[in-house]
């Protein structure tokens, strides 16, 4: 198994750290990506696609959940502020809409 983490927009591999969010884990290497909130789940603007490993991640707590449902995500659709960056996340920030 990968010990990287993936980020395809930027064709970035970083050390995956599952104590950090994905989020934690971009900004730290100056990935660009959205975070009104600060990572409180409470925007939804942190928004990823999941390309590959999405059965690592464990199944959307509370705070994820309500916002899936509430925008209708797709099931590769998560919250880059509430998913920690496992090895092995293949990670595709969506452009800005």
């Amino acid at each position: 198994m990968s010990k990287s983490l993936h980020f395809v927009n930027t064709d970035t591999i970083v050390d995956a750290d599952p104590r950090l969010s994905v989020l934690d884990v971009a900004l730290e290497h100056k990935i660009p990506i959205n975070h009104s909130c600060e990572g409180m789940g409470t925007c939804g603007t942190c928004r990823v696609f999941v390309e590959e490993g999405i059965g690592l991640l464990d199944a959307p707590n509370d705070i994820e959940k309500e916002m899936i449902e509430a925008r209708s995500f797709d099931q590769q659709e998560r919250l880059a502020c509430q998913n920690p960056a496992c090895a092995g996340l293949k990670i595709r920030i969506p452009d800005d809409e």
